[in-house]
C-alpha cells in the first residue's frame, strides 16, 4: 500500500456548507463522496488554531507561531523585499447596522488598479509620520508594512464577512493605538473623492481597512519534508522562504501521488471555500461546493479506495480536522452524520 498523506488545508469549508444548508437542505445528498469520506473518517479533531498556523505545525514550524501570513505572502509577489512587520490590510466597507458594524462583502468592492493605487497613496500621505507603508499585490489584496510592530492577535478578514466587527476587532497591548488609527481610516476614506464617485456610479465604496496576519519572518527550517501543491500566495511564500517546491495543482491527483519527490506527505491548499464566503453569493457557494464535489473529493475518495495514498485529512480550521485512512474507509459499521454534525 502506498504510505502518503494528503492534507488538504480548504479554509472557510465547513462554514460554507451551514450557509448553503440554510438555502439548500439538499445539498449533502450531492456531495455523496465528501459524506463517504466523513462517515468513515476517525473522530474529528477540534482546534482554535489557524489554518496557516497548522501548516507550519506540519512542517515542524512551531517555533514561527503565529504564522506571519502578511510577510509570507509577500515573498511570493515579484520583485518584493518581504523583510520587516507586514500585516494583510485588506479594503473593506463597513456599514452600520442599528448598533452594530457590519463588514460587507469584499468581492463586491471590484477596485480597479487605479482607484486602489489613489486610496492607497491618500492613506500613505496621511499616515506617513507614523511609519506606514501600504503597498497594493492586486487591488483587492492590500499589505501594510510597519516600522514598529504591534501586539495584537487579529481574525483573517474572511471570517467577518456580515459579522458585526467589534468582537472580532485586533485585541492586545496596542489595541487602542490601532483603534484609533482605524478610525482616522474611517474617516480618511469618508471624505475621498473617489468614494463620492464610486456611489454616484452605483459601486461600494470602501470605508475601511482589515488587519490581520502580522509578524515577521524568522529563520527556522521545516523539520518535516513535504510537497506543497497551491496557487494561494501564502504557500507559494512559505515554499519559497523554506525552500520547499510549491507547485500548482495538476489537472489529475494521481499526477500528483506520482510526482512526489519530497517524503510521503503532501500539504495541498484550496481557497474556493473562503472566496465563495466573501463573495455572498449562496449560488457561487452552492457552485463550489459541488465543483470540489468533482474535481477534489471524489478522486481522493477514489484514492484511498485504491490504496493509492493511505491517509487524507480534511482541514478547515479553526473549527475541525478530519482523518480519514484507507484502512478506516473500509469499516462500514461506522455511520456518523458528520456532514451535520461538523456545521452545527
Amino acid at each position: 500500500m502506498n504510505k502518503q498523506t494528503i492534507n488538504l488545508i480548504l479554509p472557510g469549508l465547513w462554514t460554507l456548507l451551514r450557509t448553503v444548508q440554510q438555502h439548500d437542505a439538499g445539498i449533502g445528498a450531492r456531495l455523496p463522496a465528501l459524506a463517504r469520506l466523513l462517515s468513515r473518517c476517525d473522530r474529528p479533531v477540534d482546534s482554535d488554531m489557524e489554518a496557516e498556523d497548522r501548516v507550519l505545525e506540519k512542517l515542524g514550524l512551531s517555533a514561527c507561531l503565529p504564522a506571519p501570513v502578511a510577510a509570507l505572502e509577500r515573498l511570493a509577489d515579484p520583485d518584493v523585499n518581504a523583510d520587516g512587520w507586514w500585516l494583510r490590510a485588506d479594503p473593506v466597507s463597513l456599514v452600520a447596522d442599528r448598533q452594530f458594524i457590519v463588514m460587507q462583502h469584499p468581492n463586491g468592492l471590484d477596485l480597479t488598479e487605479d482607484e486602489a493605487r489613489q486610496l492607497i497613496d491618500l492613506i500613505n500621505k496621511h499616515f506617513a509620520e507614523d511609519g506606514w507603508q501600504l503597498e497594493m499585490a492586486t487591488p483587492n489584496r492590500w499589505y501594510l508594512k510597519l516600522s514598529k510592530p504591534l501586539d495584537l492577535t487579529t481574525t483573517p478578514g474572511w471570517r467577518v464577512v456580515g459579522k458585526d466587527i467589534d468582537t472580532y476587532m485586533p485585541a492586545g497591548k496596542d489595541e487602542l493605538k490601532w483603534h484609533a488609527w482605524l478610525n482616522e481610516v474611517q474617516m480618511l476614506l469618508y471624505a475621498a473623492p473617489l468614494n463620492d464617485q464610486r456611489i454616484a456610479e452605483g459601486h461600494t465604496p470602501v470605508t475601511g481597512i482589515w488587519i490581520w496576519g502580522g509578524g515577521l519572518i524568522g529563520s527556522s527550517s521545516p523539520k518535516q519534508q513535504m510537497g506543497l501543491w497551491s496557487d494561494s500566495p501564502f504557500l507559494q511564500g512559505l515554499g519559497r522562504h523554506t525552500g520547499l517546491a510549491c507547485s500548482a495543482l495538476p489537472d489529475n491527483w494521481q499526477e500528483l501521488v506520482d510526482a512526489s519527490q519530497v517524503g510521503n506527505e503532501h500539504i495541498v491548499w484550496l481557497d474556493h471555500a473562503h472566496q465563495a464566503l466573501m463573495s455572498g453569493n449562496v449560488e457561487q457557494g452552492i457552485d463550489v461546493l459541488e465543483q470540489l464535489e468533482q474535481d477534489a473529493f471524489n478522486p481522493l475518495l477514489q484514492l484511498l479506495k485504491s490504496r493509492r495514498i493511505a491517509r487524507l485529512n480534511i482541514c478547515d480550521l479553526p473549527g475541525h480536522e478530519v482523518q480519514v485512512s484507507a484502512g478506516g474507509l473500509r469499516k462500514w459499521w461506522r455511520h456518523r452524520q458528520p456532514i451535520a454534525d461538523l456545521t452545527l
